[in-house]
């Protein structure tokens, strides 16, 4: 975290609010927060409950199939989205916070997936900027430097407040803009749902199924015992026949089968996208 005097800050914030409606804004913004803390990547991607993400901006490359498969998928397992969905969360937050009760291999799981973030730690904003859509600004930075994050992470919190009209302000209009990949956007999320909750229905029972999805959003054999209504002595009995059907050992494996069968095979309608990976 750069320490930067009063004068200086308000420099910056006026530099924002003076570029806010015009294209300079994003990148504005971007070397904004940069002149506080060391980013390594940053995006801005839409958040809506029916429709996939869209990147509104990124540093990541374009060719980057990261974050290809986060958009196509992956951020249903995103604890962001995840509590803007259930929660209406709209707040700064680091990602281990309000990931839920998670293991850290799934952590670690999902982490190297994600733009190979082995050695980084994520942060990020919700913004709402319409009844329908919000900005979610994902951080990536260096988990080495614990001291410098908190620092920074702090001054992000902080700064939410201020933050949140001048973003709300300057994309007010982002769902005209998006107005004609809706329609796309909302089958694809129709049919990255049915990927989710029709995995392995070719192999395990329903209650298999069930506990199947609560471990890929995190939760442990306690939460996920809670969330329905059985013992945790049950689910860790039915996590290991799952186990011994997926021919797997550790729910970090069952994340990276996951994720390579629903981003390796096409699949539509109700079909269990696991028997396509595995026919292949």
């Amino acid at each position: 975290m750069q320490n930067l005097s009063l004068a200086q800050l308000f420099s910056r914030l006026g530099d924002l609010v003076e570029v806010s409606g015009t294209d300079a804004f994003p990148e504005k913004i971007k070397v904004f927060f940069e002149s506080f803390g060391d980013i390594s990547e940053f995006s801005i991607l839409t958040f809506q409950k029916n429709a996939v993400p869209i990147p509104v901006f990124t540093t990541v490359s374009g060719a980057d199939k990261n974050l290809e498969h986060y958009c196509n998928g992956l951020y249903l397992l995103d604890p962001f989205y995840d509590s803007y969905v259930k929660n209406n969360f709209a707040s700064f937050a680091v990602w281990r916070d309000i990931a839920p009760n998670v293991f850290e291999e799934s952590i670690q799981a999902y982490i190297n997936y994600m733009s190979n973030w082995e050695e980084l730690e994520e942060v990020g904003y919700v913004f709402p900027v319409s009844a329908d859509t919000s900005l979610h600004f994902s951080f990536a930075l260096p988990s080495c430097d614990k001291g410098g994050n908190n620092l920074f992470t702090t001054f992000l919190k902080d700064l939410y407040p201020f933050l949140r009209p001048l973003i709300a302000k300057h994309w007010q209009d982002i769902e005209t803009s998006i107005k004609d990949k809706e329609p796309e956007m909302r089958r694809l999320h129709t049919q990255v749902h049915s990927i989710l909750n029709n995995f392995g229905s070719s192999v395990l029972t329903g209650r298999e199924q069930e506990i199947v999805r609560s471990m890929l959003h995190g939760h442990s054999a306690k939460s996920t015992a809670e969330v329905l209504g059985i013992s945790a002595g049950t689910v860790n009995v039915h996590r290991s026949k799952i186990y011994e059907k997926l021919d797997i050992s550790s729910n970090s494996e069952l994340f990276s089968l996951f994720i390579d069968a629903m981003t390796s095979v096409e699949v539509s309608g109700s079909q269990d996208v696991l028997k396509n990976y595995l026919s292949h």
